[in-house]
This record gives structure tokens, C-alpha cells and sequence, in this order.
């Protein structure tokens, strides 16, 4: 979970969706733009799930500690939405990361959230 969390690049994806997915891409470009500018406090009050955010606090501390130890110990990198799947009330992002020169393939899981919002759930 760290990889995500930390230092993600700015690179903007949500332009390349339309309509909810393009809502849902947002979300990543979000979390790349937080990470970038180390704000723990907005990815645990506007990127995470509630219930990963408590989990996060579960394991120690307050989401927002836990989350700015991550941010201080990864490497920054970039963040590309290649595709977003969105079934009901849940969302399956597949992203390209790229720290130091190196791509990786993640699927990210959201779900949409009672008041509308979309909200990170977990990393399949």
C-alpha cells in the first residue's frame, strides 16, 4: 500500500475518460497530487475508504501518521490510469506506476461512497 501512498506523481489521467470513469480517475490523480505534496491529512480524508482508514489507525497511530511515515519513505513516481471498470457501486483502476525508471502494473479498488463520492478500498 505504501507504493501508492507515497510521492506519486502529477501526471493527469482523468482527461483521457469521460463521464464516471473520468470521475473515478480523478480520484488517482488526486491521490498523485497529495502524495507529490506529502498532504497525508487530504489522502486519509478524501482518497481513503473510511474503513481503510480506520484499519490504518488500527495498526498504529492516526491515519494521518500512518500515512505520512509511507509518504516519507518511498520514492517519488508517477501515477497513469490505462483503464478504469466500474460495476455498481465499485470501481477496478488499473494504473501504470513508474519510480526510477521502472513500470509496474497495480489495480487499484474504489468504492462509491453513500455520499458520492469515490473512495480508495483497497490494492488487489
Amino acid at each position: 500500500m505504501a507504493v501508492c501512498l507515497a510521492g506519486c506523481g502529477t501526471v493527469s489521467s482523468a482527461g483521457n475518460f469521460s463521464g464516471e470513469q473520468a470521475t473515478v480517475a480523478k480520484v488517482i490523480d488526486n491521490l498523485s497530487s497529495y502524495g507529490t505534496s506529502h498532504q497525508a491529512s487530504n489522502i486519509c480524508n478524501k482518497i481513503l475508504a473510511p474503513s481503510v482508514a480506520a484499519k490504518l489507525k488500527a495498526a498504529g497511530g492516526t491515519c494521518d501518521s500512518v500515512v505520512s511515515d509511507a509518504l516519507g519513505n518511498v520514492d517519488i513516481f508517477a501515477l497513469t490510469v490505462q483503464k478504469v471498470q466500474i460495476t455498481g457501486n465499485t470501481a477496478l483502476v488499473t494504473v501504470k506506476s513508474t519510480s526510477n525508471g521502472k513500470n509496474e502494473i497495480q489495480t487499484l479498488d474504489l468504492v462509491h461512497e453513500k455520499d458520492g463520492t469515490w473512495r480508495l478500498n483497497s490494492f488487489a
